[in-house]
């Protein structure tokens, strides 16, 4: 039976039907394999059927041009670590400070478009170690669903801590089109959220957006630089007579 009208996929999804790291996906892009469509925002989407076509290919030689082959475990989608975390973890520390709040946290989507944690401000670490271990808030997943802020009780949802009051917001994370994961804030006892302290949170979520997305292109940046390194010393080797 003919499938119609199949969705573009993000980078990651294409990763993930292909069963292929990222730099093997990219390049096959560099050999011509695979061409990717375009957003106005510059993001890769991939057609399915072009990726059905490359799967009846022997990959074998475009993981070795990679030069590894695809993770055993998915590993996140961002990867946040060095200056990028430090950005975003004082991002939302000034964040909390600002609006006199009692917590943040940052959850990430990775490949498997899975919610995990990421980093947090305000928050005993033997709470993280607990909540990085558990499943997200039931309102954190239904702000990434619906795509837009969830106000919620963290006494309901025992977050971050069982006896947290207050009240909480989580406002998803966004670059372009795509979800990146949830911003999440909760206030003081019996305080509710002001509109405008909404609209900061929602502006503070963009700004922390773009810096993930930007993350991300530079580590798809330096993997093509890497694949290309290896195309043109492969071609600069002598060949065997």
């Amino acid at each position: 039976m003919v499938r119609r009208n199949r969705r573009m996929l993000t980078m990651s999804e294409a990763c993930q039907y292909l069963g292929v790291s990222r730099s093997t996906l990219l390049a096959a892009e560099e050999a011509g394999l695979i061409t990717p469509a375009r957003t106005p925002g510059g993001h890769r989407r991939y057609d399915p059927s072009a990726l059905d076509r490359f799967l009846n290919r022997d990959r074998d030689g475009i993981e070795a041009l990679a030069g590894e082959k695809p993770p055993a475990q998915p590993s996140p989608r961002v990867a946040l670590t060095g200056e990028p975390l430090l950005l975003v973890r004082e991002s939302i520390r000034r964040l909390t400070l600002l609006l006199r709040a009692e917590a943040a946290a940052i959850y990430l989507l990775d490949e498997q478009r899975e919610l995990h944690w990421c980093t947090s401000f305000g928050i005993p670490q033997w709470r993280v170690s607990q909540l990085a271990e558990n499943q997200p808030p039931a309102a954190v997943v239904r702000a990434l669903l619906q795509r837009h802020r969830e106000v919620f009780e963290p006494s309901q949802e025992q977050f971050p801590l069982p006896t947290s009051q207050g009240h909480g917001v989580a406002v998803p994370l966004v670059a372009g089109d795509e979800l990146l994961g949830v911003l999440v804030l909760v206030g003081q006892r019996d305080r509710l959220w002001l509109p405008s302290e909404i609209q900061i949170i929602e502006t503070a979520a963009f700004y922390i957006g773009l810096l993930i997305d930007q993350q991300q292109r530079l580590a798809e940046l330096e993997s093509r630089l890497k694949c290309v390194s290896r195309i043109i010393s492969a071609a600069d080797k002598p060949q065997a007579s």
